[in-house]
């Protein structure tokens, strides 16, 4: 089975030119949010910036990623959001070697580049992001 690579991740977060920043006083909590209108994870995960220790994971939360509202981008109004996200040593996610939340700022159209260190070097890692009711797909990161 061939499993993806960091740097073949990365292609599709690298032309989003996107950084995490601090995060505002108020969010929308990641395990408070309902999906109704659709998947927010619906432009994907991915990984990129290889390093020995780590790699940057990014998504943007995207429910209606076609939507022509200006006011809404990709179906998203209404301020930051805190995404969970897991790192696991297992695709089936059962092995998890870090937790944690990141900001998905509305300033930088939902989105997020979580830089990831201290991980153990030379192996795959697998991970996803969670908010409230949605998970995304597991995916790789070597």
């Amino acid at each position: 089975m061939n499993r993806p690579t960091r740097c073949s991740l990365f292609t599709g977060a690298a032309g989003a030119g996107l950084i995490v920043f601090a995060a505002p006083a108020v969010l929308r909590r990641a395990a408070a949010q309902s999906w109704r209108a659709g998947d927010p994870f619906s432009l994907g995960v991915a990984a990129g910036a290889p390093r020995p220790d780590g790699f940057v994971l990014w998504t943007r939360l995207a429910p209606e990623p076609l939507s022509s509202n200006p006011e809404t981008l990709g179906g998203m109004s209404g301020g930051d959001v805190t995404v969970a996200y897991e790192i696991a040593a297992d695709p089936a996610m059962r092995a998890v070697v870090r937790r944690g939340e990141a900001t998905v700022e509305q300033a930088f159209a939902y989105s997020v580049h979580l830089n990831v260190a201290g991980l153990k070097p030379g192996r795959p890692y697998w991970y996803r992001f969670m908010s409230g009711d949605a998970v995304s797909p597991a995916s790789g990161a070597r």
